[in-house]
């Protein structure tokens, strides 16, 4: 996959995915949301570390949404740095199947828990992504707010 760094930094959301967290019984009935928060670290640790290795930590973030309990599906949203408009449109594709990619690679789940060390299971279970017609309307609302912000650098 190539795809040019972005040098501006600017990022859009440009979909959601959910993990399923699969819980042994002995978390399962001490849950409390220290262990949410340590559960919901882990998973985004281990997703910018594949971000990291697929060379896609420029392009790529994700940022937690929500959980919900079941085992626990912790949704987080997947950003992309946009850089020229018209080359993020024609990487979309790219970026998409990088982010699924990422998700894919998940290993098991490192939390400490009472002083130790657990892996825990998980299970790719959805994902959401925006659609160009979308995408395109999130970069013409960004344009028009660099706009402004450049408008009132340059008026004084």
């Amino acid at each position: 996959m190539k795809l040019k760094q972005a040098h501006d930094r600017q990022f859009i959301k440009i979909g959601e995915m959910t993990i399923t967290v699969l819980l042994p019984n002995f978390i399962e009935s001490k849950f409390n949301e220290d262990i949410e928060k340590n559960i919901i670290d882990a998973v985004l640790m281990d997703l910018h570390r594949n971000t990291m290795e697929a060379k896609l930590s420029s392009y790529l973030k994700f940022e937690y949404v929500r959980s919900e309990r079941g085992c626990l599906d912790v949704t987080v949203a997947v950003i992309a740095a946009v850089g020229a408009s018209y080359k993020f449109v024609k990487d979309y594709i790219k970026l998409v199947e990088g982010a699924k990619a990422i998700r894919k690679d998940m290993g098991q789940l490192i939390i400490y828990f009472k002083g130790k060390k657990i892996g825990l299971g998980n299970l790719p279970s959805t994902d959401e992504f925006k659609g160009e017609e979308e995408v395109n309307e999130a970069l013409k609302q960004l344009e028009e707010r660099g706009n402004r912000r450049t408008k009132k650098i340059t008026k004084d």
